[in-house]
């Protein structure tokens, strides 16, 4: 059914903690109302665990409602509010919540990324890729990019081959000193990659006639001057300087210039040197005179003219190096590209952002017939589009959707809607592609002057359900007084400031309290401490910061209970912070890193597994020597090579698994509950193709678990991971010692097309000269100032995300500003607006609001945190008793290296059997029960494993097993599981389980049948795992052992054996 005319497109401004997914559940429940098809909504948003929140939101709500006449009427009350219609009755609800429940399987909420991976699949052939997709393990080393060592490394690159590659690599980094030539291309290729894929248009890179209007003068390699000319002018010039101090900097200068006659730099950051550039290499620059001291040179009319021939040269020597290094840099990219590409096809293995690409109209690989197929399936099934935080969204998912969004905007049936909710004051992923101008542009792009609006623009949410109003009277003293406040005395950052704070303006409304928070109390206070100098001792924020939560932690009667979360810069201040806290007995969690790894248990398990794989890896090796594993695993060159071995036959899971069985660790359940999530993960990783040690170190480090799980109710992250988050104190006393307006520069100055929103494609792309010359370039000096203004914009929105975080408490902490600044620390911003004019003081806050005891006014409690287990330091691991631990294996693998039934040979075609299995294994999942003679397709699956599946099943007696007997039988695909049989901790998967059940629905039977892809058949080595299968069905479904039938499906032979 269509929505009705009351549900129109809408976007949606939602301030921190004003409830955006109540806002946007809300709409998803009115379209229900409404009779939309569940399955015909897409709710999409970034993260997963916001998606489960939508989903969890609607189906309560909908529960409630559906549960009671009270329930209902409280849900026709918050939907009126948000001016939508809601359900005419109790039974209205009941009948959504049952279409609801029954469409789960086919609803559509969850991750933008995803949703895009979901709707490649089926044109991945089309995409040119033959393998299964798969999203590969993500690493921030750019050390470890297996696609940059393939290309470097393939046997396939021929000489010239690589002595292109090599000179590509000079001319991307022409004019600069590298120790490293790996790590230096790395790093470009991770900085610049996604970048080029916007912009894979040469022509956009290193064009000077793109950037200046007579530009294409500059390509001509520059013309020296006659330098013995232009030194007999600056000496005649140097014979009429009036003071030995205007000699002395003339001579210096003409000594420099001499050696950029022979090749050399010219030399920035002299104050003559500085100031003769900004005249004669500017094109408008006082030639006549030059700043000195307290006065100024007067400069002869010959000199002028010399220097102006001179510093011509100096200019376009300077731009030429820059063309040269862009286009250098695109040609490695480029090379980076086209080895890329075929890593994708070859092993399927993509990013997020190559999922994006691949699916992008413009420069995508689908066909465009085919993109039309693609388009119009979507267009057909899904009639209303639901986007959360649309703050973060790049322009390359827009992209993705945009034609889609189009027929749903411009539907004049109406029946058909988009709403977006987002927040742009929380937009700090910019460096991370998002792009928060898309929620303005895309009202600017369908919301034509003298037409009524297409999508209508909602009131902004301000009322916040988070924190108290002590919390909000501080955000609005901050974030209302930014246009006004004082900044430091200089002219530029000045005009760069109005233009900061009218932006920030243009989305800001004060904040107020929600009905239930308005008399929960609370407190803020701001410390300005006494800037210490280095070598001098006195407070510093750091230390504040970690006596602040003792003091709490002394005074707070249920500490335990409350979250604290101290929110830092960078890694650098997070770690600081948490020895810190340390000293103080204070046990914290760093979420810097994955929580794996907030013990000494789990990394050094990483290293002794790229030490298996690398055994020249000194790093790791000394890691596991100073570690809890040191004597008690060997790390002589035979033992490595057995565990590498085992890894391929086992994968990290049974690698992890044998680690923990070893060791005793009663006494450290920290580190046994991390144990026992890394062999989770592990197993997890095995099941994706290919995979090595470095990849499954970056797939750890990648995983998050709970903070109820951490252990600990005091935790410590960068300001970028704490967005989303809420707790009860917040301490913020690393704000970072680096200028939000400072004048660096980007690696380089990226200028787009005007007149192309809301997805502007890139004019130009130059590597960004020093910022002498760029402030003698005027289209190179606007293009930075717009980068600097956008970066402060973003610092400032960093600010808001970490104050808004606090419900209760709010704890500032920052140091006097320096003497002299010209620029702007998000210290100043605080200090300025709340308490401008106020000294320093090394023991009271300058500025506070809400009483210093706020919990003794205490209006709820908290959920109480777990009890903080027990760290384990080095060298506190006990040995191992005499009697065998409790053995942890993983019973979809047999130990490795020992001959017999209970374990399997070394066999070369290990990691490439496990390859195949893999996908093959995702090939049967997907088979329900299959009719006589039925043979399953897979059109998105590559057709040699499709073949192998076909012609295993064309075996009658191997068909038969997939076929559904008699009587109620219940099917279980990939049934997991963790039981303890006789004696050892046991944990694995079920390929396909038939479960027989009586009339009363009691499991009477089971059948179990797992997948091989073993070359020869050979039952017996299996023997082992078939019969903890058979203890593990019948300890979960109480059945005899005798009840329990095993059958092998060996897949390349057709074979099936029954054990």
């Amino acid at each position: 059914m269509s929505a009705p005319a009351s549900i129109r497109n809408a976007a949606l401004a939602a301030s921190a903690g004003t409830g955006k997914t109540f806002a946007l559940s809300s709409r998803y429940l009115a379209l229900l109302a409404a009779g939309a098809d569940p399955a015909a909504i897409v709710a999409l948003t970034f993260t997963r665990k916001a998606a489960g929140e939508i989903l969890a939101r609607v189906l309560s709500r909908l529960a409630r409602a559906a549960a009671s006449a009270e329930g209902q009427r409280g849900l026709e009350r918050e939907l009126a509010d948000a001016h939508l219609a809601g359900f005419a009755d109790r039974a209205a609800a009941q009948a959504a919540l049952r279409r609801l429940v029954q469409a789960l399987p086919r609803l559509r909420i969850g991750t933008l990324d995803s949703f895009f991976l979901q709707v490649l699949r089926p044109f991945r052939l089309e995409a040119g890729i033959g393998a299964e997709l798969a999203i590969a393990p993500q690493t921030d080393d750019p050390e470890e990019n297996l696609i940059l060592q393939s290309l470097l490394e393939r046997a396939a690159l021929s000489a010239d081959e690589r002595r292109e590659l090599m000179e590509t690599f000079k001319l991307a980094t022409f004019g600069e000193e590298k120790k490293s030539v790996y790590g230096s291309i790395a790093r470009l290729v991770q900085n610049q990659y996604e970048l080029y894929q916007r912009a894979p248009d040469g022509r956009a890179w290193g064009d000077p006639a793109r950037i200046w209007e007579n530009g294409a003068d500059l390509l001509a390699p520059p013309v020296p001057p006659d330098w013995p000319a232009v030194f007999a002018a600056l000496a005649a010039q140097a014979d009429a300087l009036r003071t030995a101090g205007e000699r002395k900097a003339w001579d210096k200068f003409t000594d420099m210039l001499r050696g950029v006659e022979n090749g050399g730099d010219y030399e920035f950051g002299i104050a003559l040197n500085d100031r003769l550039y900004a005249a004669y290499g500017a094109p408008d620059g006082d030639r006549a005179s030059i700043p000195f001291g307290r006065g100024a040179i007067a400069l002869r009319p010959e000199t002028q003219a010399a220097l102006a021939a001179a510093f011509d040269y100096v200019r376009r020597t300077a731009l030429v190096r820059q063309f040269v290094r862009t286009r250098g840099l695109y040609r490695l990219l480029a090379a980076y590209g086209r080895e890329h590409r075929a890593h994708v096809a070859r092993t399927g293995q993509l990013s997020f952002n190559d999922i994006a690409q691949l699916l992008a109209p413009a420069g995508g690989p689908i066909p465009a017939r085919r993109r039309i197929l693609l388009e119009s399936r979507l267009d057909a099934r899904f009639l209303h589009w639901l986007l959360d935080e649309f703050q973060d969204t790049a322009l390359v998912q827009w992209a993705v959707i945009e034609n889609l969004l189009d027929e749903v905007v411009q539907n004049p049936d109406g029946d058909r809607t988009l709403f977006y909710v987002g927040d742009v004051k929380q937009a700090i992923y910019e460096w991370r592609s998002g792009d928060p101008r898309l929620f303005r542009r895309i009202l600017a792009k369908y919301n034509r002057p003298g037409r009524p609006p297409a999508i209508e623009e909602a009131a902004p949410l301000v009322r916040s359900w988070r924190s108290s109003p002590v919390v909000l009277d501080a955000v609005n003293a901050v974030f209302g007084r930014l246009p006004a406040m004082r900044i430091p005395d200089d002219e530029e950052l000045a005009a760069d400031w109005q233009d900061v704070a009218a932006r920030w303006t243009d989305e800001w409304r004060p904040h107020e309290a929600a009905p239930k928070n308005e008399n929960l109390s609370g407190h803020v206070a701001l410390h300005v401490l006494p800037r210490v100098k280095p070598g001098e001792e006195g407070p510093t924020p750091i230390a504040r910061a970690a006596d602040l939560v003792a003091e709490l932690r002394r005074n707070l009667p249920d500490f335990d209970r409350r979250s604290i979360a101290l929110l830092a810069r960078g890694n650098a201040d997070g770690l600081a912070l948490l020895d810190a806290l340390a000293e103080r007995g204070i046990r914290a969690v760093w979420a810097g890193n994955s929580p794996l790894l907030d013990n000494a248990l789990v990394p050094a398990v990483l290293s002794y597994a790229k030490l298996c794989e690398h055994p020249g890896d000194d790093f790791a090796r000394r890691h596991v020597e100073m570690s809890p594993l040191a004597g008690r695993v060997s790390l002589a060159p035979a033992a490595l090579a057995a565990q590498a071995r085992l890894i391929r036959e086992q994968g990290y899971a049974g690698f992890a698994a044998r680690l923990a069985a070893a060791l005793d660790l009663a006494a450290a359940p920290l580190e046994h509950s991390r144990l026992r999530t890394l062999i989770a993960v592990a197993a997890e990783f095995d099941r994706q193709p290919g995979g090595n040690a470095l990849q499954f170190v970056a797939y750890v480090q990648a995983q998050e678990i709970p903070a109820e799980e951490t252990g600990s109710n005091v935790q410590i992250l960068t300001m970028h991971k704490a967005k989303g988050l809420e707790f009860d104190v917040v301490v913020l006393p690393a704000l970072g010692d680096k200028g939000i307006t400072a004048k660096g520069k980007p690696p380089l100055l990226v200028r787009e097309q005007d007149g192309h929103e809301p997805n502007p494609p890139v004019d130009w792309i130059l590597a960004a000269p020093e910022t002498h010359v760029i402030a003698a370039e005027p289209p190179l000096a606007a293009q930075l100032a717009a980068d600097r203004r956008g970066q402060a914009l973003e610092e400032i929105r960093l600010l808001y995300v970490a104050m808004t975080r606090a419900k209760r408490a709010l704890y500032m902490i920052t140091s006097a500003p320096a003497d002299k600044t010209e620029t702007l620390l998000l210290g100043n911003v605080l200090q300025n607006t709340l308490a401008p004019g106020a000294g320093p003081d090394p023991e009271q806050p300058v500025w506070t609001k809400g009483p210093a005891d706020w919990w003794k006014q205490e209006t709820g409690a908290g959920k109480p945190a777990p009890e903080p287990g027990a760290p384990l330091r080095f060298g506190d691991l006990p040995e191992a008793p005499a009697e065998k631990p409790l053995e942890a294996r993983v019973a979809s693998q047999e130990n490795a290296g020992s001959a017999g039934a209970g374990g399997r040979a070394f066999r070369p075609e290990g990691a490439e059997a496990r390859d195949l299995g893999t996908r093959v294994h995702a090939l049967f999942e997907r088979i329900g029960w299959l009719a006589p003679g039925e043979i399953p397709e897979f059109p998105d699956a590559a057709p040699a494993d499709v073949r192998l599946v076909a012609t295993c099943l064309a075996n009658p007696r191997v068909h038969a097993l997939f076929e559904k007997p008699a009587g109620d039988v219940e099917l279980l695909r990939e049934q997991a599981f963790e039981a303890v049989l006789d004696g050892r901790w046991l944990s694995g998967k079920i390929d396909r389980l038939q479960l027989e059940k009586d009339a009363a629905g009691r499991p009477v039977r089971a059948r179990i049948l797992d997948f091989k892809t073993d070359r020869t058949p050979e039952p017996e080595r299996h023997r082992g795992q078939m019969d903890d299968y058979r203890q593990a069905a019948g300890r979960l479904f109480a059945l005899p052992p005798d009840r329990v039938a095993c059958t092998l499906l060996f897949v390349r032979s057709g074979v099936a054996a029954d054990l």
